[in-house]
């Protein structure tokens, strides 16, 4: 069987002050998007990985493709609470990788419903992707594949990262037996983390934002990592091209 290749991304976070944005954006009113140094290394970070790992055969995009309105904060952490600007640098992102068939999994509700609007189906259309849902479970390239937004955070301490994927791969073998999944894909954590058997690999894809005010009180000495993955087909081998993320600095008074 030829071998194919999968990349894999996840938390892009389109909208969010501390996601990525291009050099020179524009919004959809014609308005030069706000951006800072921050913002544009993630992006070239983006782009970069993106030129390296084009055209893949396969390319899932894991989860908050946008950041959402932000209600709760009143949209203090975007700089646009439209849906369409949002939506519009999701599409510019993910169209970097010009893959060759594309599947879309629904992020977390907060990120990318407004008003129990999905802003993910309307952007999997655009790129006429082959599916979209809440999970993605099916034979690529050969291997049984099982994708989702969600997995447990560890939040303590990073030695106990591996232990949702384990948990995953261990629910996973005692649900479906024989037609376990081989690869088991998870985003929503911020982290890169992977675990795994001969024949069974499960990893946490981080993603494109940098520490944002949640993060930075809820682990203030934890850096976020930002990245992708790229997957062999079927021989599982993978390569990353992961680093560390921006954190928050204190202001000057």
């Amino acid at each position: 069987m030829k071998s194919k290749r999968l990349v894999v991304i996840n938390d892009l976070h389109a909208g969010s002050k501390y996601g990525p944005i291009p050099p020179g954006w524009k919004q959809s009113d014609g308005a030069k998007a706000p951006g800072v140094e921050a913002n544009h290394w993630l992006f070239e970070k983006f782009e970069s990985a993106a030129d390296e790992f084009k055209k893949p055969d396969i390319l899932v995009v894991n989860g908050d493709i946008t950041d959402g309105h932000q209600h709760i904060n009143y949209g203090r952490e975007v700089w646009a609470t439209d849906a369409i600007d949002q939506v519009k640098l999701g599409e510019h992102l993910i169209g970097l990788y010009n893959a060759k068939e594309i599947y879309v999994v629904y992020g977390s509700p907060y990120h990318v419903q407004y008003q129990g609007l999905q802003v993910e189906r309307f952007i999997a259309r655009s790129l006429k992707a082959k599916g979209v849902g809440w999970r993605l479970r099916r034979d690529l390239g050969g291997v049984t594949c099982s994708f989702a937004h969600h997995i447990t955070v560890s939040s303590t301490s990073w030695q106990y990262r591996t232990t949702p994927l384990a948990v995953q791969m261990v629910l996973d073998k005692l649900h479906n037996e024989q037609n376990s999944a081989n690869l088991i894909c998870r985003g929503h954590a911020h982290y890169f983390c992977f675990a795994g058997f001969d024949n069974q690999l499960a990893i946490v894809v981080p993603g494109y934002q940098g520490q944002t005010p949640y993060g930075a009180m809820k682990q203030p000495e934890i850096r976020p990592k930002i990245g992708m993955v790229a997957i062999e087909l079927p021989s599982l081998e993978f390569t990353q091209r992961v680093c560390d993320g921006p954190i928050l600095e204190m202001e000057t008074t």
